[in-house]
């Protein structure tokens, strides 16, 4: 009896600790982290990251000369919008504001607190991850190119695999 005791004191103690442990966040070391000052998390922390990354052109109708957007609304301050934008360097960033397309420009993809992330493509297939300090989750998001848009799959507005259309738009 003892003995039986003993044992389930002893697999209570271990399941206590284990589940302690997996609750606990692995905080970043200095050497993982780009910039502390601004706390924007480390390209490694991206599913999508990869430090090779070129995009090939001449296979993908993927914009990086410009902007995709669609309106998410409007409000007593105007409309809003939601803008993607695409670098050649597999950089994602996201805004949400009410500026244009056409002022997004002035925007700069270094900010802090941008949404930003990695992206990568398999054909006319996107997909990337995005997050906007370490203590927030990734969100997860694929899509569909298309000659002037793309459809996007994901957790908008706090709704998993919503489908959202956003269409591109060059300065000229």
């Amino acid at each position: 009896m003892k003995t039986s005791i003993k044992y389930l004191t002893f697999l209570a103690c271990t399941f206590f600790f284990w589940t302690c442990s997996n609750k606990m966040q692995t905080i970043p070391s200095k050497q993982d982290v780009i910039d502390l000052t601004d706390g924007e998390p480390d390209a490694k922390s991206f599913s999508y990251f990869n430090p090779s990354f070129t995009l090939e052109k001449e296979k993908v109708s993927l914009h990086t000369d410009g902007v995709y957007f669609r309106i998410a609304g409007e409000d007593t301050f105007g409309d809003l919008y939601n803008i993607v934008r695409f670098y050649p360097d597999g950089l994602v960033i996201e805004y949400q504001v009410y500026n244009t397309p056409d002022k997004v420009w002035a925007l700069e993809k270094s900010t802090p607190g941008n949404i930003h992330g990695y992206y990568t493509i398999a054909g006319d297939s996107l997909h990337y991850s995005t997050k906007v300090y370490y203590n927030h989750d990734p969100k997860f998001f694929k899509g569909k190119i298309y000659t002037d848009s793309l459809i996007v799959t994901g957790p908008y507005d706090h709704k998993e695999n919503v489908d959202r259309t956003f269409y591109f738009y060059k300065k000229t």
